[in-house]
C-alpha cells in the first residue's frame, strides 16, 4: 500500500502505457527481456550519428546568436558615442557661446 501512494501516478498512467505499447507490438509477437534490451542498443546506435550532427548544429547556432547579439551590441554602443559626443558638442558650442 505504500508502494501504490508513492507510486500513485505511474500506476494510473499503466493502462495507457500499456495500449501504446501494445499498438506498436505486432500481435502474437513474444517480446523478452533480451529482445527488448537488444532493441533499445539498436535505437541507441541509431541515434548516436544524429546525435553528433545535431551537436554541431547546436553548436553553430549558438556562434550565431553570439556573433547577432555582439554585432548589436556594438551598433548600440556606437550609437551612445555618437550621441554622448554630440551631448558634448551642443553643450561645448552653448558654453562658448555665452563666454562671447
Amino acid at each position: 500500500m505504500k508502494f501504490d501512494k508513492q507510486h500513485r501516478a505511474v500506476l494510473d498512467a499503466l493502462p495507457e502505457v500499456q495500449e501504446q505499447l501494445f499498438k506498436t507490438i505486432p500481435k502474437g509477437e513474444k517480446i523478452t527481456p533480451k529482445a527488448c534490451q537488444k532493441e533499445i542498443y539498436k535505437i541507441l546506435e541509431e541515434q548516436f550519428p544524429i546525435e553528433d550532427k545535431m551537436s554541431a548544429d547546436v553548436h553553430d547556432l549558438a556562434y550565431a546568436e553570439v556573433m547577432k547579439f555582439n554585432k548589436t551590441n556594438e551598433e548600440r554602443e556606437r550609437a551612445n558615442d555618437r550621441s554622448a559626443k554630440e551631448h558634448e558638442h551642443s553643450r561645448s558650442s552653448k558654453h562658448n557661446y555665452y563666454e562671447r
